[in-house]
């Protein structure tokens, strides 16, 4: 029985406290570092969102005020009504645009506006607009100008 009490294979509460310690000076970091990470990666998500949906509106845009394309409808509060399809290059002053990919899908998560800036740059048949993009809880998310060359300019 002395044998035993003398043999001191168990641990003591000083090494496991300090155990402990060392465990959470190592993973305190790595679960920041984990955190930040995931943080990073969601907000890189929402800007390549941003960046694919701009790109849509770019097109869109750019083939209204050429007259090739009349995708662009305005967004109507009603779900049971359609937005109004523009009949000419006229898209300014409509406060929420929807956003149509081009297999005709709804982007519902976004909308946008056109505002003119100039409507014949320096009489080369250019047209300057500024596009804001907004999320549907009317945050600003991104904005834009773009020249579009009408074709008769050309």
């Amino acid at each position: 029985m002395k044998k035993l009490l003398k043999n001191k294979i168990g641990m003591t509460l000083i090494e496991v406290i300090l155990a402990l310690s060392i465990l959470a000076v190592v993973v305190v970091p790595l679960s920041v570092g984990f955190m930040n990470s995931l943080k990073i990666r969601e907000s890189s998500d929402r800007q390549i969102d941003i960046n694919e949906v701009s790109r849509i509106i770019k097109e869109q845009v750019t083939n209204v005020i050429r007259g090739d394309d009349h995708a662009v409808r305005e967004r109507v509060d009603d779900p049971t009504e359609t937005g109004s399809d523009f009949d000419d290059r006229n898209i300014y002053g409509y406060e929420k645009l929807e956003i149509y990919e081009s297999d005709n899908e709804n982007i519902e998560d976004y909308y946008f506006d056109v505002e003119l800036i100039e409507d014949d740059v320096e009489g080369l048949g250019i047209v300057e607009v500024e596009i804001n993009i907004y999320n549907n809880s009317e945050e600003l998310k991104n904005t834009f100008r773009l020249l579009v060359r009408v074709r008769g300019g050309e």
